[in-house]
């Protein structure tokens, strides 16, 4: 009966991924199951830096401020930039060591009972983690990870209910006092940097301006922003993608003045070869590119370069 139930659940909580599999038959078993065993130590970097907190830093955040850095509006504001400061501008959180310590303790613990939630948490992460390791394309990414949790907190938790109840308190505030550290360093960053280029503020000025462009097409030369814009604009604006765009498909955009091209910034392209393709096509078919406007974040950054293409005069 548990089983049922439990079979039931999942079942429920997948849907649209067994919805998807049935309309495209096994399409996630056929495209994603086969092994890798080539990334194992950058999955386990990634693992480490999950567990600490550090993963997005860089990647959700800048990493520099630019050449107009964020200032502090409200008191809260000044408050997580005063706490910043105090705290040393905090990375990592102690939540990878106290696990460890937490799982070696299994060794002394285990006639006790916190035999049992040990093992299972520890069984149940290593029964997660592993099939990312093998499988290509899973465990590269936080959000991969992060389906270890909340397992790896119960060896803490179990090992912490044996404790005294003083020593136990302490190491929940240091976990806790930890976490709140490396998360208001999060805020604070988002605060002076800004967010980096996969979730930059550029995107909402860029939207406006491509709206009121009115532009008959508008060409993605990059990936990473055009799903953005159609979210933004909901469905509004003619967007095409230059990645997947076949030589005589780019031959007449480049041939239609009102088609209006969009790409990251030099040194931000996610795809840069995108460009340079489009780049080529344009010189082969004797169009020169005329730039428009370049879009900066609110920290001074340019973000996206906006052109179009010229017909050469013979």
């Amino acid at each position: 009966m548990n089983i049922a139930v439990a079979g039931a659940a999942f079942l429920a909580g997948a849907l649209p991924l067994v919805i998807y599999n049935i309309h495209r038959p096994l399409e996630t078993l056929r495209s994603n199951a086969h092994l890798e065993q080539t990334a194992v130590l950058g999955k386990a970097e990634l693992l480490r830096r999950t567990m600490e907190g550090t993963a997005m830093f860089g990647f959700l955040t800048a990493v520099e401020p630019g050449p107009q850095p964020g200032q502090p509006n409200h008191w809260y504001q000044s408050l997580s930039l005063a706490a910043s400061g105090l705290t040393g501008h905090p990375r990592r959180n102690a939540m990878l060591i106290v696990a460890m310590a937490s799982a070696l303790s299994l060794l002394f613990l285990w006639r006790t009972p916190a035999r049992q939630p040990i093992l299972f948490g520890l069984i149940t992460c290593a029964a997660t983690w592993l099939p990312m390791v093998l499988t290509a394309g899973a465990g590269k990414a936080a959000q991969h990870v992060i389906l270890l949790w909340p397992f790896h907190l119960i060896p803490i938790a179990a090992v912490l209910a044996l404790l005294p109840l003083i020593p136990a308190a302490l190491v929940i505030a240091l976990l806790c006092g930890s976490n709140l550290a490396v998360t208001n360093q999060y805020y604070a960053d988002l605060l002076i940097n800004g967010p980096a280029i996969r979730w930059t503020d550029a995107m909402d000025p860029l939207q406006r301006y491509l709206t009121d462009l009115r532009p008959r097409r508008i060409v993605a030369a990059d990936w990473g922003f055009m799903e953005t814009m159609n979210l933004l604009s909901e469905g509004g604006l003619p967007m095409y993608y230059a990645g997947t765009a076949s030589e005589p498909a780019l031959a007449a955009w480049l041939r239609d003045p009102s088609n209006i091209f969009v790409a990251h910034a030099p040194g931000l392209a996610f795809h840069p070869n995108e460009r340079a393709d489009l780049e080529d096509a344009a010189r082969r078919e004797h169009y020169q590119e005329e730039p428009l406007t370049t879009i900066q974040d609110r920290n001074g950054r340019p973000t996206f370069d906006v052109f179009r293409f010229r017909k050469l005069p013979l």
